[in-house]
């Protein structure tokens, strides 16, 4: 593909850019991202069926975007495809298609976030992603809880939403998230004097280990040269006279 971009739209464009977009592309469907993320697809019948419930072209794509789409990429296996070409499942093959292309000629990720997730006011959905990133999935590896389909990770997710509708701060919902989870929870660990010492120990040790070697063969060295004292050789050669 010689443009991506003509795929590709953010979650807070307006549904007018969205439909030029799709205009020109001539593929009848973009592939929605939140900074860089896949979170859904936006076809002209989703556009459609969202202006007929009475919303407007001036309002954003993340109101209208499809979040149950099923998505394909390089690593997706052979059963998967052949389960999916099914007639009754046609609709969902072209969307299969339609990302799968995108997926393959842009680097994006493809989020765990559910439709019935997101918030309606797009501030606090925004919110909500941003303390997500740093939030760890307790039974992943590595993996923010945006990123996790686990169902520990959804019911995080969750709750930080939750958090966020009853009107406390970005601060507040981290603070306790990590005071039923513990401070592993956190993707980056706070730096407070605990986590000093630990990032310090290891090289502290290794510096002291160090001393120690150089200290014991000094010291090995001082204890297999030491020297005799005057009286000790006049007796040595007076032996060796004998």
């Amino acid at each position: 593909m010689k443009n991506n971009s003509k795929l590709i739209i953010s979650q807070n464009s307006k549904i007018s850019t969205a439909l030029k977009k799709i205009e020109k592309n001539e593929q009848g469907a973009l592939v929605v991202l939140d900074n860089n993320k896949v979170i859904g697809i936006l076809t002209d019948g989703d556009i459609r069926r969202f202006l007929i419930d009475g919303y407007k072209t001036s309002d954003l794509v993340i109101k209208a975007v499809n979040k149950s789409f099923i998505y394909a990429t390089q690593k997706t296996t052979r059963d998967f495809v052949l389960k999916a070409l099914d007639m009754n499942k046609l609709l969902d093959v072209c969307k299969i298609l339609f990302v799968s292309i995108c997926l393959i000629s842009y680097p994006i990720t493809v989020l765990s976030v559910e439709s019935n997730e997101i918030l309606s006011d797009p501030e606090l959905e925004e919110r909500a992603r941003a303390i997500s990133k740093n939030l760890r999935c307790l039974v992943c590896r590595n993996e923010n809880i945006d990123d996790s389909n686990a169902e520990l990770a959804k019911d995080l997710r969750l709750l930080v939403r939750e958090r966020l509708a009853i009107g406390e701060t970005n601060k507040e919902i981290t603070n306790y998230v990590v005071s039923r989870y513990g401070e592993y929870v956190l993707l980056m660990p706070r730096f407070n004097l605990l986590n000093w010492f630990l990032w310090l120990c290891g090289p502290i040790m290794l510096i002291l280990g160090f001393i120690v070697v150089i200290w014991s063969f000094k010291n090995k060295s001082k204890t297999n040269g030491f020297s005799l004292s005057e009286k000790e050789r006049q007796r040595i050669k007076e032996l060796l006279k004998d």
